[in-house]
């Protein structure tokens, strides 16, 4: 390979969860797998939590996403529809905040959309009731169409509880994408997230919680009403566990970031040597047992006076390897710890690209794009500081000045 690289060397391999990428017949992991029979499938976890919430909201009786992007299109595409909801905004003495766009395939937007929808709710209602159901999509005309009499502030209609019951829901897995997003979150973190998720789910199912303003509203449906809210959200609560159960395995041996788990030194109890053994040869890594032991053993005496503050399990490895001589102990970890949580950062890296290779660009060669992503990438100095840096290079204030980055 170029640069000398060789697939024996790569520890793991991760993807979204498309057959071409992961499929049991030639697929790209069974195509790296002939050439390096160790490496390790390692699914993208950000793609499972983003498609079980899309899965498990898709046979709701309203439709919310749909309704996300009806309500965008309306004032993204009219500037007299957007200064009209200003208006509404002055007269019902509601700060204005813009529509949020929704994209199907971002991780994350359609939280936030949602949540600014929630926001706005009580002046987009008033706004659609004026402009009337003519004027109005069907789809958004179902969720205010009871009030075009009379609107009712203080409690939710039906088809209002299910916009509240899914923006009560969708942070549960926002906050376990941005936090397997984050740069520092490891391979030994990913079980204890998507475990965390699946808790909650099965604690908000057990107790019949749909959204604190959802549960004080159901005194106010009538009992057709409230019966069909329960059937429809405990009904999604075991499609969301059922899609989890699908695509994550909980129980099953085969799931490397179940079996690295245990390797997470910020657990009040240290993982015991079976363990150790255990990932090792699941892992596939050659190891001396009996060297093993005896670095085990030295990790045993010390764990209690790692630096714990915080609570980084990475800093706690490094600063035993500084310690202690552990060969084989290391080796483990090097592979553990190799293995990619996600690829949202190479989905981060298309996204960097797209926004610097624009139309208005498009005679940037590919050596400034490269150079370009790295620097945006790579780069974790303040402006200010980068700023006084490049004034002291000269060498790159000639190169910036000449047409060779064309």
């Amino acid at each position: 390979m170029e640069n000398g690289l060789t697939l024996n060397n790569v520890v793991s391999y991760s993807a979204d969860n498309a057959s071409v990428n992961f499929g049991k017949h030639n697929s790209v992991f069974t195509r790296l797998k002939e050439e390096n029979t160790n490496l390790i499938k390692a699914n993208c976890c950000c793609h499972i939590l983003h498609n079980c919430a899309k899965f498990g909201f898709k046979l709701l009786k309203y439709d919310v996403e749909s309704l996300v992007l009806k309500i965008y299109s309306d004032f993204s595409s009219s500037s007299k529809n957007s200064e009209e909801l200003k208006t509404f905004c002055e007269f019902a003495q509601h700060d204005y905040s813009e529509i949020l766009r929704h994209i199907v395939v971002r991780w994350l937007s359609l939280q936030s959309a949602v949540e600014r929808l929630v926001k706005m709710w009580r002046v987009l209602k008033m706004y659609y009731v004026a402009r009337g159901e003519e004027k109005t999509h069907p789809l958004i005309w179902t969720f205010i169409s009871s009030q075009q009499d009379e609107i009712n502030e203080y409690s939710l209609t039906l088809p209002e509880c299910f916009l509240y019951f899914v923006n009560a829901t969708l942070p549960i897995f926002s906050k376990a994408i941005r936090l397997l997003e984050k740069e520092d979150t490891l391979s030994t973190d990913v079980h204890k997230v998507i475990l965390e998720v699946k808790k909650q789910i099965e604690g908000r199912k057990e107790d019949k919680f749909y959204g604190f303003e959802v549960n004080m509203s159901l005194e106010h449906l009538t009992k057709e009403e409230k019966n069909i809210l329960v059937k429809e959200c405990t009904l999604v609560y075991d499609r969301l566990l059922n899609y989890l159960n699908k695509w994550y395995s909980f129980t099953g041996n085969d799931n490397v970031y179940k079996i690295v788990s245990v390797l997470d030194l910020c657990q009040p109890k240290l993982f015991s040597f079976n363990d150790l053994v255990e990932v090792g040869n699941k892992l596939k890594i050659n190891f001396d047992g009996n060297e093993l032991y005896n670095e085990f053993s030295v990790l045993k005496s010390v764990v209690s006076n790692l630096d714990r503050k915080d609570n980084n399990c990475c800093k706690m490895w490094c600063e035993f390897f500084e310690k202690a001589d552990a060969p084989n102990l290391f080796k483990i970890m090097q592979h553990v710890l190799a293995i990619p949580v996600s690829n949202a950062h190479v989905e981060r890296v298309f996204s960097v690209m797209n926004a610097l290779w624009s139309d208005a660009r498009n005679r940037m060669s590919t050596e400034l794009v490269k150079a370009e992503i790295c620097v945006q990438m790579n780069l974790k100095i303040t402006c200010e500081d980068f700023y006084s840096a490049v004034l002291k290079n000269k060498t790159l204030l000639n190169a910036a000045r000449s047409s060779k980055k064309y």
